[in-house]
């Protein structure tokens, strides 16, 4: 309740529409705010009630620095511990809340999971906005926040209509590519990538077929050795590589990578000498290997201070336009790219 003069008023508030509405007050709020993010279903519901109920905005100023937001996190769950070398959680968090500032937030985590409701507990319906870390989820999980007004951003992933933000997954093994080649202008690459139906694999194979038809290097399917997982490469394997021409192996990634040198050492082939070889991701365990593996890197830094000041401006300045960014990654020197023999 409120005065106005010498008038008095009974107040009703967000939560009243709500009720009303059979909506949460987190979208009945978007709508009164002017979000661009709403269905005009729930817009026209929500405007309906208000005039209804005798709902009088009151306008305060929302300011960056006391806006607090409630931001969901979901990161991916890993078949294989291996898989945890791509990149450090901390970093990822760390980044995200440093993008946010001055805005503080308070990051809710949870890990992806096949028929994933975000909205199964009560205090779902108070998220500001959702972030799918390396992970994409059903169609359906999509279709739920934008039905209930919440926006979502995913990273690593490119998404059609959606907000995202990724490494240059394509250009980066592009590049990987022209390095091969300045070493070697006879270069015969063979593309050892994870038999996985994902937007990374499917992107960075894209990405090696691409720079080798720009530089005239004969490049195909039968280019392409999938496995279900790294431990499946052996000498066995390697030899194959070498006796199909192979004389050089662009790697899915670091870890893949390191599997193709330690089959090639079983397999008594020198690297890289006889075999060059690149992986992805600039991940730990490329350190820990000799001769280190060459790599791209995947600016986990960068993506995440992105996310943060996504969540600014969308979520708190509620700024309209999809935010999709593609951010290039830095070559990282190793010792496995050289002119071969």
């Amino acid at each position: 309740m409120f005065f106005e003069g010498k008038r008095f008023f009974m107040s009703v508030t967000l939560g009243d529409i709500a009720k009303a509405t059979d909506l949460s007050v987190s979208t009945v709020s978007r709508v009164i705010n002017g979000s661009a993010l709403i269905s005009r279903d729930q817009a026209l519901r929500v405007q309906r009630a208000a005039r209804k109920l005798g709902y009088r905005k009151r306008v305060i100023r929302r300011h960056k620095q006391r806006a607090i937001m409630t931001i969901k996190l979901v990161l991916p769950r890993y078949r294989s511990p291996l898989l945890h070398q791509f990149y450090d959680t901390t970093e990822l968090v760390e980044g995200i809340r440093k993008g946010m500032q001055p805005t503080r937030g308070n990051l809710v985590v949870e890990v992806a999971r096949r028929g994933m409701d975000l909205f199964a507990h009560k205090k779902g319906s108070d998220l500001d906005s959702v972030i799918f870390a390396f992970v994409q989820p059903a169609g359906q999980v999509y279709s739920d926040l934008l039905e209930r007004g919440v926006p979502c951003l995913t990273l690593n992933r490119v998404i059609r209509g959606g907000h995202y933000i990724t490494g240059d997954n394509e250009g980066g093994v592009g590049e990987l590519v022209d390095r091969l080649y300045e070493a070697n202008g006879k270069l015969r690459p063979a593309h050892v990538t994870l038999r996985r139906s994902s937007a990374v694999v499917k992107s960075r194979q894209r990405g090696v077929a691409k720079a080798c038809e720009r530089l005239g290097i004969a490049f195909g399917h039968d280019d392409v050795y999938a496995v279900d997982e790294p431990s499946e490469i052996d000498a066995g394997f390697v030899k194959k590589l070498v006796k199909n021409g192979c004389n050089a192996v662009i790697a899915f990634n670091d870890l893949v990578a390191v599997s193709v040198l330690q089959a090639a050492r079983d397999a008594s082939v020198k690297v890289p000498e006889q075999l060059a070889l690149t992986g992805f991701d600039d991940s730990p365990v490329r350190r820990l290997v000799r001769p280190m593996i060459a790599s791209m890197s995947m600016p986990v830094s960068q993506i995440a201070e992105e996310a943060g000041r996504w969540v600014t401006r969308v979520v708190v300045e509620r700024e309209a336009g999809l935010v999709q960014t593609v951010l290039p990654g830095d070559y990282c020197e190793g010792e496995t790219v050289g002119e071969n023999s």
